[in-house]
């Protein structure tokens, strides 16, 4: 069987600062990662490689067994920059994202519909640009073109920053249901409580190095899964 994506000894350095060094994971199908750790620790420069944005210094990247860019329709990606067309509206934005994906006309119609009925109200979008967009609504349009698609891998750089309860939960609801019908997630996140909703495995970065956890192990040793990760983040 295929793996989803696979790390193997990635490296970054910036000015002889090393920020990931021999970063290696494997995410299967079904299968939700969730990337911790603080500020300026390199979750979302190990993003960015991952989707082709960055170059790494050493290490390779395979997503279902080619490089991410052969594989890319396949994936859905909210980057940390969120790039937006600021002059469209966001079904206007969506289309045009869809025709990027080679969605059928009528099925894309269809998945739009459904992905803002689910993530926005009517009176929140109507008439608006994406400029006018406040950050959470700006936040979800990104998550809703980044799922557009039906990908098989999604990729999520801090999706629950900036969104209000009810979206949070919306969203959990989402990917919950995207992982149980056999797709695979990674995200960066510093809410760990959402985290402990979704995830599979923890990916803990720390001083450069990646320490790979499963959430059912955490569960079974300590029966606390936001006080261990809080404890490990110190």
């Amino acid at each position: 069987m295929k793996s989803i994506l696979q790390v193997d000894k990635v490296s970054k350095s910036f000015s002889n600062n090393n920020i990931l060094k021999d970063i290696s994971f494997t995410i299967e199908k079904g299968e939700c990662y969730c990337l911790v750790g603080k500020n300026g620790s390199g979750k979302s420069t190990l993003i960015n490689i991952i989707i082709d944005f960055l170059n790494p210094d050493g290490g390779e990247i395979s997503f279902l067994n080619e490089s991410f860019f052969q594989n890319r329709e396949m994936a859905g990606v909210l980057p940390e920059m969120n790039p937006l067309l600021e002059e469209f509206r966001l079904i206007d934005f969506l289309e045009y994202v869809g025709t990027i994906y080679k969605v059928p006309k009528g099925k894309l119609h269809q998945r739009i519909n459904f992905l803002i009925d689910l993530f926005f109200d009517d009176q929140e979008v109507e008439g608006k640009l994406l400029k006018e967009f406040s950050k959470g609504m700006r936040l979800k349009a990104g998550i809703v073109a980044a799922v557009l698609h039906e990908p098989t891998l999604l990729i999520l750089d801090e999706p629950f920053d900036g969104l209000d309860l009810a979206s949070c939960n919306i969203l959990v609801s989402f990917l919950d249901e995207f992982i149980r019908s056999g797709n695979s997630v990674l995200l960066a996140s510093h809410n760990i409580v959402y985290c402990e909703k979704i995830a599979t495995h923890v990916l803990m970065l720390r001083e450069g190095y990646v320490e790979i956890v499963e959430k059912e192990e955490i569960l079974k040793e300590q029966n606390d899964f936001i006080n261990y990760l809080s404890n490990k983040m110190v």
